[in-house]
């Protein structure tokens, strides 16, 4: 019922889903698009995101001293190392679904749908997982209950 649901309501308004235009960056610390900015890393063939950091980090002894950058402009939730931008969080969204659905539809999946997606496949583990769990005449947790 919820993937029902889900695909009506990425057929009536797709744009909400998918991108095909390039995210302008804005001149604040927040990186919204992480993801995005990392599947555009790994298409261009490379770990580091393609932001290019100011020049003055490069200058500063400790790039993560709040005192000594203040009023140098830098992303959030990213590693600065050797001049470059990388994405400290995990590449599984990227290679398992962001890739996939851009090899299939041609279009770049965005952050909201790759967290409707997240939810359909928790839904669907945890309905898996409770009628696995709670069929009748069995034990409610083999092996485990054997031994207490």
């Amino acid at each position: 019922m919820a993937t029902l649901g889900f695909v009506l309501l990425v057929s009536l308004n797709a744009s909400r889903y998918f991108t095909t235009y390039h995210f302008q960056q804005s001149d604040t610390n927040s990186n919204p698009f992480l993801y995005y900015n990392l599947f555009q890393a790994f298409k261009n063939g490379h770990v580091y995101l393609d932001d290019i950091p100011d020049s003055r980090l490069a200058s500063l002894t400790n790039p993560y001293d709040p005192y000594a950058r203040r009023g140098i402009p830098y992303l959030w939730d990213t590693a600065y190392y050797q001049g470059k931008y990388y994405c400290y969080y995990g590449p599984a969204p990227v290679i398992l679904v962001m890739f996939p659905v851009y090899w299939l539809t041609g279009h770049v999946p965005t952050g909201l749908f790759l967290e409707v997606f997240a939810f359909i496949l928790y839904a669907f583990g945890f309905a898996y997982t409770s009628l696995r769990l709670n069929k009748p005449g069995k034990k409610r947790c083999p092996g485990l209950c054997e031994a207490y």
